[in-house]
């Protein structure tokens, strides 16, 4: 029949050809589409001598393939579709993608002081560009006031860092030491973070608390240790008043250092 035919010239009555249904003896088997009221049902195959056999399986007409390819092909379109959804979901396994954690300390202490052999540096960190890059989550409006410590042995021995104890005041207010795990519980709660994994969570948390100051090992002879400190934020700061980070159980006497 040639292509350049219009639709007015082509009969379709007698160029459509009906769907052949091969029995198990290579017979072939017309489809009989039935229904009470003449509405659309699923076909129904039936014998030479007219018996129903069985209904036409959807995956026996599908592109008009044999049933096992048309399995094999559901089989693979539902397996791509599963690797998309992990694909997806594997962005959302980990509630922050925290920046690892470097060994040298951040530059910009504002506060100094000496303890015998004992260097101490401190500040307050209020940079939430810095905050954002590191945790992947702004401190300051979930509530947390991050404040940078680090420590240098110049003697000979080691330092005991166990009986250290910190507090931070403004103004004569104290605001409470956040240990890393429940800062890293307070950013859950302010982001509202419900869809993680428990391996992603788990990481995402050593990696968060891997920034906080580590007291348990003594400071060898010669070394530096830096950490930062998690306290709640003071929302509203007396003007003129000046952030104080109160350092105790190093040397005779408690040292003070101004974090602003």
């Amino acid at each position: 029949m040639p292509w350049n035919r219009t639709p007015t010239e082509v009969d379709e009555s007698k160029t459509r050809q009906p769907a052949l249904i091969f029995g198990r003896s290579g017979q072939d088997i017309d489809p009989l589409i039935l229904g009470r009221t003449g509405q659309d049902m699923d076909p129904l195959i039936l014998g030479q001598s007219g018996q129903v056999i069985g209904p036409l399986k959807p995956e026996a007409r599908l592109l008009g393939f044999s049933s096992s390819l048309n399995w094999l092909l559901l089989l693979g379109f539902t397996g791509l579709i599963g690797c998309a959804g992990l694909l997806v979901s594997g962005c959302a396994t980990k509630p922050f993608n925290v920046r690892p954690r470097h060994l040298a300390p951040p530059s910009g202490f504002t506060a100094q002081v000496t303890a015998g052999a004992v260097e101490l540096q401190a500040a307050a960190i209020r940079d939430e560009d810095y905050l954002q890059a590191t945790f992947d989550a702004n401190l300051i409006m979930a509530g947390i006031l991050p404040v940078k410590l680090a420590l240098q042995n110049r003697g000979s021995g080691p330092v005991d860092l166990k009986g250290m104890r910190f507090s931070l005041s403004a103004g004569g207010q104290q605001h409470r030491l956040i240990e890393p795990k429940d800062a890293f519980k307070q950013l859950m709660g302010y982001y509202k973070i419900r869809v993680y994994s428990v391996d992603g969570y788990k990481a995402s948390r050593g990696e968060f608390a891997s920034y906080g100051f580590d007291r348990r090992a003594p400071l060898a002879p010669g070394e530096s240790r830096w950490g930062i400190l998690f306290f709640e934020n003071p929302q509203v700061q007396p003007p003129g008043s000046s952030l104080v980070l109160s350092v105790k159980g190093i040397g005779a006497t408690e040292l003070k250092l101004n974090v602003n």
